[in-house]
């Protein structure tokens, strides 16, 4: 069945390629009938069945990579948890380039270690809740986002690395450890 529906969405998307045509092509027919209804303009360089099963497989996995990369990007722009060695603990804000904000509060941290500047950071959480925090709070703030991002990251690419690619690439099962 999965064949199939690959097959039907990927010759339907291919039927202006200039090397082959399809005639009659319906939504119920199965691969072989797809198959059988290919007209190759030059025989000569008709393919096997396979090698056109393999490329529609890498079609469709192009367009489940995309779906990876959409779901993996919504992650990114969830909410992130932060615990901080502190005590204390708030959800960031991640959309809307929020970690580019955050990073830049890092950074600024930093340069102020390195003044002997011990003034806090007024920080507004998810919650619009606001928070003083030292510079190490800022930097471990980062860091944890940060890491919380990359760890989508890593799984973004477990996921496309998948033969198939999971229908459903928005499962939590597939992005958590």
């Amino acid at each position: 069945m999965r064949q199939e529906r690959i097959l039907y969405r990927a010759l339907n998307a291919l039927v202006e390629n200039p090397e082959y045509s399809i005639d009659n092509m319906q939504s119920g027919d199965n691969a072989g009938t797809l198959l059988g209804k290919m007209t190759w303009l030059d025989s000569r360089n008709q393919p096997s069945n396979q090698d056109i099963l393999d490329q529609i497989d890498l079609l469709d996995n192009q367009g489940k990579r995309a779906e990876v990369n959409k779901e993996r990007d919504r992650r990114i722009n969830l909410p992130k948890p932060v615990s901080l060695s502190s005590g204390k603990s708030f959800v960031c804000d991640m959309a809307n380039g929020a970690m580019a904000n955050i990073s830049d509060l890092g950074t600024a941290a930093v340069a102020k270690i390195l003044i002997s500047n011990d003034t806090t950071f007024s920080f507004r959480d998810a919650n619009n809740q606001d928070h003083d925090l030292t510079n190490a709070d800022v930097i471990e703030m980062g860091l944890q986002c940060a890491a919380q991002v990359e760890q989508i990251h890593i799984k973004a690419r477990e996921i496309k690395a998948m033969n198939p690619i999971p229908e459903d690439v928005t499962d939590d099962i597939l992005w958590n450890d």
